[in-house]
This record gives structure tokens, C-alpha cells and sequence, in this order.
């Protein structure tokens, strides 16, 4: 195992570690299955990291817009 394995586990064993990465289903794991299912990111049929990323950049935009679109609309 590398030394930034073994430090990223010992750092996971703290409080404040273990309640980011809970939180971080709230906040990251919605919005990456509804980008994977109703968007189709699934599957990047596209070469390149420039590429991906743009697609990447593209879905985040996307789900933004959906997530505040009837905020900025009344």
C-alpha cells in the first residue's frame, strides 16, 4: 500500500472525515445518478480528456440550471 493510501486511511478513521464523506452523498451521488441516468453520461463516447471534461462541465451546468430553475423564474 502507498504512504498517501495509508494517510488517506488514517485520515478516513477521524469524526470530521467520516462526516464529510457522509454529507457527501447528499450533496455529490443525486446529482451523478440523475446525470447518469437521465442524461446519459453513463457512457463518454468521446476521446480525450479536454473532451470529457467539457461534457463533464456541460451535465454540472445542466443540473445547476434544473436544480434553480424556479427560483430564478419567480
Amino acid at each position: 500500500m502507498s504512504p498517501e493510501v495509508a494517510a488517506w486511511r488514517e485520515n478516513m478513521k477521524t469524526d470530521n472525515a467520516k462526516r464529510a464523506y457522509r454529507a457527501r452523498a447528499a450533496l455529490c451521488e443525486l446529482s451523478n445518478a440523475h446525470l447518469k441516468c437521465h442524461h446519459g453520461t453513463a457512457d463518454v463516447r468521446l476521446r480525450g480528456l479536454a473532451k470529457v471534461t467539457c461534457v463533464a462541465l456541460l451535465g454540472a451546468i445542466a443540473a445547476n440550471v434544473l436544480a434553480h430553475a424556479t427560483a430564478w423564474l419567480a
